[in-house]
């Protein structure tokens, strides 16, 4: 797939190492409404699916469950590209088949491991709200609010906006995955 090699080529982190490649995210709310929100993106598999940690406390993982459809934008400045993936969602929770789930969850950092056991995201501000953990080693088992959102890509398009005219390109997924330049 071209597309999915020019992406890993993209996010590859500079030499000295980069920072976590953070996305946007967008569902569609209960009323219909179009929700974005920041995410990092913590594997891109074989298959172009994305792999994003997400608290199944979360606004947008109820999205997910009414909606399971959703984009993701990639900007990465360094290379003034934009990928833009919109496909079917899957929610791997507690009940999923643990092996890829609990991979994930060991990859995390302590701190980003600790996130899931503070309150429900976006709940009031209570007291107790701020005695949270600061850490979470990875030999702790995933707690049930720990769920893995999976994009599995159905349309991906490219904007490179190094070239004058910038260049765009969209590749679909019918039988197999067929690709084609268009204006930006």
């Amino acid at each position: 797939m071209q597309w999915l090699q020019e992406l890993r080529e993209a996010m590859r982190p500079p030499e000295g190492g980069g920072g976590p490649i953070v996305a946007t995210l967008a569902t569609v709310d209960a009323a219909g409404c179009p929700r974005a929100r920041s995410v990092v993106v913590r594997r891109l598999d074989d298959g172009g699916r994305l792999w994003i940690a997400s608290d199944g406390r979360s606004e947008k993982n109820e999205e997910l469950r009414r909606n399971p459809a959703g984009e993701v934008v990639l900007w990465l400045p360094g290379q003034r590209l934009q990928f833009r993936l919109r496909g079917p969602v899957e929610l791997l929770g507690a009940g999923s088949p643990q092996d890829e789930r609990v991979v994930l969850w060991r990859e995390l950092s302590d701190s980003a491991r600790a996130l899931f056991f503070w309150p429900s995201p976006g709940a009031p501000l209570s007291a107790d709200s701020r005695d949270v953990p600061a850490a979470a080693p990875a030999s702790l088992a995933p707690p049930a609010s720990f769920e893995v959102v999976v994009l599995r890509p159905a349309e991906v398009e490219r904007l490179d906006l190094r070239p004058h005219p910038h260049a765009r390109s969209r590749w679909r997924q019918e039988d197999d995955w067929r690709g084609f330049d268009i204006n930006p």
